[in-house]
């Protein structure tokens, strides 16, 4: 899987597909008291996030947070999709390491939008 050219773990969950609504649409009533109801397909604008559960790196931290603000291709196992990485909420994953290195592992979520 990879997040704008940065390479994560295979274990990362992708959520936001299932909840996110499909089609947009409003409703109104017209002059004479009818109902008209507008639907369209929605492209893009579901919240999406990665999940990791001590699947991520200090690297892979530094990298993906380094990609904030911006507008990504995410590639993963359930498709490819445009997003824009909004922020991360992350752990250590283990606590016995005072300074963090490079190999440590994290938990958390990547936030993102998707375009």
């Amino acid at each position: 899987m990879t997040l704008g050219g940065v390479t994560l773990s295979d274990h990362l969950v992708l959520d936001g597909l299932e909840t996110a609504p499909l089609v947009s649409h409003s409703q109104r009533r017209t002059l004479t008291g009818e109902s008209v109801v507008q639907a369209a397909p929605m492209v893009g604008g579901r919240a999406l996030s990665l999940l990791a559960d001590g699947h991520l790196t200090l690297d892979q931290i530094q990298a993906v947070r380094a990609l904030a603000g911006q507008v990504v291709t995410l590639t993963h196992g359930r498709g490819t999709f445009t997003v824009l990485v909004i922020g991360m909420d992350i752990e250590q994953f283990f606590f016995d390491n005072v300074d963090p290195v490079g190999n440590s592992r994290y938990s958390g979520r990547i936030n993102m939008i998707e375009i």
